[in-house]
């Protein structure tokens, strides 16, 4: 008798349960019909519109014409603790340390892939920090939050904030500068050509070495 009542309250319990899971999984396919009927409502109230220009698109491409120009003269503006208390001249673009000339990974046979050396032969990285060249191409490297602008704006040495007010004595430097970008840049394609041509040298002569 006593196995006959267990029998019966499992099954009773069970159907419980069974009901209450298909009033849930009802209630859960009103609801996410009602959300898609909902969007597809606002879909047609709101339409994508048709438009022929992007700006965004247009920003990115005037971002890279300004960057990609070696003769370009920016202000970097170097922060700690909340204080702006540096302002260089950067000639071309300040570069994150992070980018390479070449992949960090390469393809070994039955290996897959594995960690490359970089352009000097070491492996790992190193921490974040950003570099770039003055009008005299000196290098400089900065680890830390930073602020570039075309415009050399004051600092406030008192509250370490940059001021909306130009700096006129360092936007007067700016001819200087530039005079200085326009002779480093002409050196360095000079320097370029130089090697360019000698490696040419070496390679033609590479070439007759093995021919003999």
């Amino acid at each position: 008798m006593k196995k006959k009542v267990w029998i019966g309250l499992a099954v009773g319990l069970l159907t419980i349960s069974t009901l209450t899971g298909c009033i849930e999984d009802t209630e859960i396919q009103k609801q996410e019909k009602a959300k898609v009927e909902n969007a597809m409502k606002v879909f047609e109230q709101t339409k994508v519109p048709s438009i022929n220009k992007s700006l965004e698109r247009e920003n990115i491409r005037q971002r890279i014409l300004v960057s990609n120009d070696a003769n370009t003269l920016q202000w970097i503006y170097i922060s700690d603790g909340g204080r702006v208390f540096g302002r260089f001249p950067v000639k071309g673009k300040v570069t994150s340390g992070s980018k390479r000339l070449t992949n960090n990974q390469s393809y070994v046979q039955n290996q897959g892939y594995t960690d490359a050396p970089d352009e000097m032969g070491t492996y790992g990285s190193s921490s974040p920090y950003v570099f770039w060249f003055d009008p005299a191409g000196q290098i400089h490297q900065w680890s830390g939050v930073y602020f570039v602008s075309p415009v050399p704006y004051k600092i406030d040495e008192g509250f370490g904030t940059i001021d909306i007010e130009i700096d006129a004595e360092e936007n007067e430097r700016a001819k200087e500068y530039q005079k200085q970008i326009l002779k480093t840049n002409s050196n360095l394609e000079q320097q370029m050509e130089k090697e360019e041509k000698a490696l040419q040298e070496a390679q033609e002569q590479a070439n007759v070495e093995g021919e003999e």
